[in-house]
């Protein structure tokens, strides 16, 4: 039993080839996530900022956006959700890195 729990021992303090790739994964899943998230994020903002200057040619439909504003309102709010959105892709990675420290898993498993 002694030579069994130290065969186990020896096992768990070395990872193999096939932990890396699943480590890997998990790190590039989680930061395509990221990258896609703060894409949408700028992509909001950029219409955002082109909402603000838009004029529309309809008299009416200016004049309702000019007192109401809401599609500016609308918009803002929607970044704010993405907003936090980045920031819960943001933890998952940093998360993920603390786990990987206290498993021991080699520093450049975590990198891309």
């Amino acid at each position: 039993d002694a030579k069994a729990d130290n065969d186990k021992d020896k096992k768990d303090e070395k990872p193999n080839a096939e932990s890396e790739q699943v480590w890997r994964g998990r790190f590039a899943k989680l930061r395509a996530n990221l990258d896609t998230e703060t894409r949408r994020l700028d992509v909001m903002q950029r219409e955002l900022n082109l909402a603000q200057i838009q004029s529309y040619s309809d008299p009416n439909q200016a004049l309702r956006e000019q007192f109401a504003r809401t599609e500016l309102t609308k918009r803002t709010a929607e970044i704010e959700q993405q907003k936090l959105v980045v920031d819960a892709a943001k933890k998952e990675v940093t998360n993920l890195e603390d786990e990987a420290r206290l498993k021991g898993v080699p520093p450049a498993w975590t990198q891309p």
